[in-house]
């Protein structure tokens, strides 16, 4: 089902009146591009922002809450952790 609602506060205000089953229910939300502002903040980093490469914004939507900009991360750390985590999971 498609029906239009309004983002308000935290909250989708439906145009219209509708019943649904069940009080919590999982829905898809399209925003347009220029509506969006706080991703960039979120998720951009020096070498790029949302704005510049869009998956980003994407993926941000995905991630929720957990999508953040880390400071101060390392390539080499992160391949060391993704390493340890391997190792672990499929090790001798």
């Amino acid at each position: 089902m498609e029906i239009q609602a309004t983002y308000e506060d935290g909250h989708l205000l439906f145009d219209e009146a509708v019943t649904l089953k069940h009080p919590r229910i999982r829905v898809t939300v399209v925003v347009a591009d220029d509506e969006v502002g706080e991703l960039e903040q979120q998720i951009g980093s020096s070498n790029g922002s949302v704005r510049e490469y869009p998956i980003l914004g994407r993926l941000a939507a995905i991630l929720g809450p957990y999508a953040r900009q880390r400071r101060g991360y390392s390539i080499g750390e992160d391949r060391r952790t993704l390493g340890d985590v391997l190792m672990e999971k499929y090790g001798q």
